[in-house]
């Protein structure tokens, strides 16, 4: 049950869009990227956050570093007025409100200079929490776990009863390691209109209203272009500890790790790898493949690398090949190949899709499976270039990999 909510402050109980800001102060986008790196994105910001300097010591470092850089003015422009743009979010600050009259323990968790903690103090944003962690107090900034720890700490916390809510996905994923719920307040379409990232036809647009023909227009979100498809197919290299679901108020899912230019509302996983196993995951919003994919009839042919507690046997291949039964547990017959160079490593072919079907099946030989990672689906193998938790786009003809049936094993 939970019983405390924690907010961030920047980004969601005021508006901070410093990039967005820049882009209405300077119109250059190099100089715009340039003078954040100075100001917002510098190490002097951090360790203001930090409290690990004061305000003028931060501001001079930022204007000496500048100077050098040949935008002095720019930069003292920045320093001198960018305050306006913490503007309170009174629909957040009644969320508050009504969230401690519902029972609930109401709490901010912010990397936020001193002096700044002392403004929004005293306009009164802060008035409805019951506490709160500053990073300039504890001298630590997020995503770094002993911050959250001195919040649990100062309050008598549990993580588990804690909901957490920062627009930073690094900081919510700390929290959701530490046992927190996580929530990830997300940039709206009008946020990355405003901030430049946003291009048509190699043009940065502004506006959001602009027309545009997607079969025509070439449009691009921070540099990699977008393109309008009535079904998308996704190739994505899901991590372990991430759920194969679209949404999850607990845990991290597998559509929250793509990045803005590839999300979309009405996508989900065509099948589904357990929370603990690795490997290859196909997003869409085309059902009819989706369906085909998962149907018995269409036995479509998976490939696993599973590690063992103990070395696979030779007279495991063969229960394999004529398919396994132990007790009411029957499976098709399967192709399985052990490792020449390490017997606890054995790669395996099915083409059914039973509940936890590869543990099972190597459980029916006595064996456990202590890692799993899925490497193909039909003719589809995982790009080698992806990392854990990336994705890309797959065009139709090479989602369409997954039906034909692999040359091999390995």
């Amino acid at each position: 049950m939970y019983k405390s909510i924690i907010f961030d402050i920047g980004g969601v109980m005021v508006d901070f869009d410093p990039k967005a800001y820049l882009v209405d102060r300077l119109c250059s986008a190099e100089m715009e990227e340039k003078v954040y790196d100075l100001t917002f994105g510098s190490e002097e910001w951090k360790k203001l956050d930090a409290g690990l300097i004061s305000r003028f010591e931060g501001n001079a470092t930022m204007l000496k570093n500048a100077q050098a850089a040949g935008c002095e003015f720019e930069v003292q422009g920045v320093l001198d007025d960018w305050t306006h743009i913490l503007r309170p979010r009174h629909r957040m600050i009644e969320l508050v409100r009504r969230l401690k009259n519902h029972g609930y323990c109401v709490y901010y968790l912010s990397n936020i200079p001193e002096d700044i903690l002392e403004l929004l103090t005293a306009r009164g944003v802060l008035d409805q929490f019951d506490g709160g962690v500053a990073s300039c107090e504890v001298h630590i900034n997020k995503p770094d776990a002993r911050i959250y720890q001195a919040l649990l700490d100062k309050y008598s916390l549990k993580a588990d009863e804690c909901v957490f809510i920062d627009d930073n996905l690094a900081n919510v994923q700390a929290a959701f390691a530490l046992g927190f719920a996580g929530i990830q307040m997300k940039e709206s379409v009008g946020t990355l209109v405003r901030s430049g990232a946003v291009a048509v036809n190699g043009q940065a647009v502004r506006k959001s209203d602009i027309q545009i023909d997607p079969e025509k227009d070439e449009i691009t979100v921070n540099g990699k272009p977008v393109r309008y498809s009535a079904f998308v197919y996704i190739m994505l290299y899901k991590p372990s500890g991430v759920l194969t679901a679209t949404r999850d108020s607990r845990a991290e899912t597998v559509l929250d790790l793509l990045p803005p230019e590839l999300k979309r509302r009405d996508l989900f996983p065509a099948g589904r790898l357990d929370k603990d196993t690795t490997g290859l995951l196909v997003l869409t919003n085309d059902g009819e493949y989706a369906h085909r994919m998962l149907a018995p009839k269409s036995h479509v042919w998976k490939r696993y690398r599973a590690t063992l507690d103990l070395p696979a046997e030779e007279s495991d291949i063969a229960r394999f090949a004529a398919g396994i039964k132990s007790g009411e547990n029957e499976f098709a017959p399967a192709v399985l190949e052990i490792s020449k160079d390490d017997p606890h490593i054995a790669w395996t072919e099915i083409r059914e899709g039973k509940f936890h079907q590869v543990k099972r099946m190597f459980s029916a030989c006595g064996k456990t499976v202590t890692a799993l990672h899925r490497e193909s689906i039909g003719a589809l193998t995982l790009d080698p270039t992806l990392s854990p938790g990336e994705a890309k786009i797959l065009d139709p003809s090479a989602a369409a990999l997954v039906f034909e049936k692999p040359a091999q094993i390995i």
